[in-house]
């Protein structure tokens, strides 16, 4: 390997952010590709790699792994390995690769008609022929893997955590067979028609009926429960959804002297909710519950 060939390999290897450094363990001495600092017996400078450079099997390349290819030997993302540059390889060793302007790392292994290749360890990524191109060459040996520990900055943290509520926070998949039977147990709770309305807001919120289709939830009922007395008005319905009715029904609020007919609107829906994410053998206790409160606003 010459010391252009060696230049461009950790050139690549910088722009990639596997963070090079050429080590020689006979001298202690070491080059940092980043910041292009040399460590040596006069201390640090900052310098290129050396054009006279003699590229000895006491060299090593130091570099971060970024990517998951060798996953499944146990080689994992952000590890720091060192390789040893013109080591002798034979099977099953793993080895750092150029091929076509990229770094790999891979095992080394020879088939059986003596070819040789550079195999990943983990199927998604590319399988490397070495005799196919002579640009494609073994850089150096892997002989030391060392675990980092891993932190995570705080803003990803905080981003997280963002994704992770609003995952608990989407309803639960509903199947229209179950929304039926809350409809079907709820009617006995509907003495008026406008308290359809918090059925509907239920139904809508937890993504079970489209919003703002008032026809479509009037429809639906009529065909549910047919001999109801106190069938849905669409046109009612549009009429309520407005100022606290727009909000979710957990929120919904008014003044002291509209109280009692806020909760209950809001007790209705608050029991079609639990109906629709309940369990049939729960339904005893939400519509005791539901009965009860209702009884008490009367």
């Amino acid at each position: 390997m010459t010391r252009d060939e060696l230049n461009l390999i950790l050139s690549q290897m910088g722009k990639a952010r596997w963070n090079p450094r050429l080590l020689d363990t006979s001298t202690g001495e070491y080059w940092d590709y980043d910041s292009n600092l040399m460590a040596c017996e006069s201390g640090l400078e900052q310098k290129q790699l050396p054009k006279d450079i003699d590229i000895r099997e006491s060299m090593f390349i130091e570099f971060e792994m970024r990517d998951d290819s060798m996953i499944d030997a146990g080689i994992m993302q952000f590890d720091s390995m060192k390789a040893r540059l013109n080591a002798p390889v034979t099977d099953g060793k793993v080895v750092l690769a150029f091929y076509e302007g990229r770094t790999y790392v891979g095992v080394y292994c020879k088939d059986k008609d003596g070819n040789a290749w550079v195999l990943p360890m983990n199927k998604r990524y590319r399988k490397i022929y070495l005799n196919d191109d002579k640009e494609a060459k073994i850089v150096g040996r892997v002989q030391e893997l060392e675990r980092r520990e891993v932190e995570v900055d705080a803003h990803v943290c905080n981003r997280l955590i963002d994704e992770a509520m609003k995952e608990l926070q989407k309803p639960k998949v509903i199947e229209q067979i179950h929304v039926s039977w809350a409809i079907q147990q709820i009617q006995s709770a509907i003495t008026t028609n406008r308290w359809w309305f918090s059925v509907y807001k239920a139904m809508v919120q937890l993504e079970v009926h489209t919003k703002d289709d008032y026809e479509g939830f009037s429809e639906r009922i009529r065909r549910e429960v047919p001999d109801h007395k106190h069938l849905p008005d669409p046109i009612e319905l549009s009429r309520l959804d407005i100022l606290s009715f727009s909000k979710p029904i957990a929120k919904w609020d008014a003044p002291i002297t509209q109280h009692k007919r806020f909760m209950e609107y809001k007790e209705i829906g608050l029991g079609m909710i639990a109906l629709l994410e309940s369990e049939k053998d729960g339904v005893g206790e939400i519509l005791r519950k539901l009965s009860e409160t209702l009884k008490k606003n009367i």
